[in-house]
């Protein structure tokens, strides 16, 4: 955070942070306090606050009492980070990554002049960078604004950096996004395909960010292997007459790809899941990688080999959609080190450990076999565990291989209608939550002692055991929290 904000703006983000996170009227000696500002201080933040939100129509709001007591409420599904994001994308370091993307030959007093600024400002602020680009083992020389990595390194982190600050339909590129979706058109009529609006927006950005580091003098680089790989793959002739076509579309902005970018570009569109859901492809490359046994398929046949041992689980290594797609997460980690979440910096791994220490000490017990084992040409990737973490994760939950002897919950209905009515309300349960909880459930040959939860559509005092009132025709609150205890029933200790 300290890398784009200043100290006032970090406090306004706090400050909106703690708005939300406590539900509740707040008056201004108590922010004021909290903050350890003036309430002067904390007027101007929430005046900002007001102009700021008016960008955002009516998904977050800020209340006011007399002046005095504050609320601020949001909509369910707003992200409260495009708040955020609006901070960091005023800071000056914002500014320098994009204008060092825009103006890849200038120094850092060219920075300076574009900003009316010092150079000696904007070095303060600069100098932070260093030690945030080091988390992605990229080299950053101020002075020189000059980014020391590979390429693919380079392109990946801007891939990020743009991705995650620009929302909706904003475009950040100085290539006309209009030349952007012409290329795109005619890929989908050569490949015959049609893109959904998430494959098309990445395809949009990184084809900008590619041609775009084409024309500033910063070719692309690919290695032997992936060469071979990408050789083999008989639908390579499709991208290449995409090129060609591509200078039929009288594009007053385009310079035709090179052979090495297409290399490039077959590695994104691959890696990237821009390709997914067309078997014919999918299919093809994952044949390929399999008969060259490159560097990500061999990580592959590791994590299989460790889940093999670990959990007496066989993953299918002949399912060419497995290999298709346990390969582009494997290859996404050797193209860019580091957490991919380039301004908050979440840690997967860290989320994982707090919510169940059990799953994140197993998932541990891989890593360490994965990093035993591995051959010399695996060991990069297998050292870029943040990014690894979380597909592993998703891959082992996925089957079941992380869920430990599901906890029976004993459930007691009671009701003062019909026992039919019992009996309905256990199948909206079973139905509502039957895949996810392992639940038993009794009438009234159980005891309350001897039960998990009582459900009742009349009060009884339960003595301290978990009791939901539940209308007779339950409502969706009566759901949401059957479902909040349901979840605390299993993970309670």
């Amino acid at each position: 955070m300290e890398t784009f904000l200043t100290k006032s703006d970090k406090t306004k983000i706090q400050l909106i942070y703690t708005l939300l996170e406590r539900k509740k009227w707040w008056k201004l000696d108590e922010l004021a306090k909290q903050f350890q500002v003036s309430k002067k201080s904390i007027k101007l933040y929430l005046q900002e606050f007001e102009k700021v939100f008016k960008n955002f129509k009516g998904e977050i709001t800020l209340f006011y009492d007399n002046n005095q007591s504050i609320l601020l409420k949001k909509t369910e599904n707003f992200p409260i980070y495009n708040v955020y994001l609006h901070y960091y994308k005023k800071s000056y370091n914002f500014r320098l990554i994009n204008h060092m993307f825009i103006y890849p030959q200038h120094r850092l007093e060219d920075f300076a002049r574009c900003q009316f600024t010092s150079i000696s400002t904007v070095y303060r602020y600069g100098k932070l960078l260093i030690p945030f680009f080091q988390r992605f083992k990229i080299k950053f020389q101020p002075y020189a604004l000059k980014l020391i990595a590979p390429e693919s390194a380079i392109r990946s982190f801007y891939y990020y950096f743009y991705w995650q600050s620009y929302v909706n339909n904003c475009w950040p590129f100085e290539i006309e996004k209009s030349s952007i979706s012409k290329q795109l058109d005619c890929f989908e009529e050569i490949y015959k395909i049609t893109f959904n609006p998430t494959q098309r927006k990445i395809f949009e950005f990184w084809l900008a960010i590619i041609r775009w580091r084409h024309i500033s003098g910063f070719p692309a680089e690919v290695d032997k292997e992936w060469e071979e790989v990408i050789t083999m793959d008989q639908y390579f002739s499709l991208l290449e007459k995409w090129n060609q076509s591509c200078k039929q579309l009288s594009l007053s902005d385009y310079r035709e790809l090179p052979y090495e970018e297409l290399l490039y570009l077959y590695q994104i569109i691959y890696s990237y899941g821009i390709i997914d859901g067309n078997p014919k492809y999918e299919n093809e490359h994952a044949m390929i990688h399999e008969m060259n046994n490159s560097v990500s398929f061999q990580s592959v046949c590791y994590f299989a080999a460790g889940v093999k041992l670990l959990f007496d689980y066989e993953l299918d290594l002949n399912d060419p959609e497995l290999i298709f797609n346990f390969v582009a997460f494997h290859e996404r980690a050797r193209q860019f080190y580091g957490n991919t979440d380039i301004f908050f910096n979440r840690l997967f791994s860290k989320d994982i450990h707090r919510s169940n220490n059990e799953i994140y000490q197993t998932i541990l017990e891989l890593r360490s076999y994965l990093e035993e084992k591995a051959s010399k040409e695996t060991k990069q990737i297998f050292e870029n565990w943040e990014q690894l973490v979380l597909n592993y994760y998703f891959i082992l939950d996925y089957y079941d291989l992380l869920v430990p002897e599901t906890k029976e919950i004993k459930i007691l209905l009671l009701s003062d209608v019909h026992h039919s009515y019992r009996l309905w309300l256990k199948h909206k349960i079973i139905q509502f939550f039957g895949k996810a909880y392992n639940m038993y459930f009794f009438d009234y040959e159980k005891d309350i002692e001897q039960v998990d939860l009582v459900i009742s559509n009349y009060y009884i005092n339960c003595g301290g055991k978990p009791f939901l009132l539940m209308r007779t025709i339950p409502t969706e609150r009566n759901w949401r929290t059957l479902e909040k205890m349901l979840f605390k029933c299993v993970n309670e200790v």
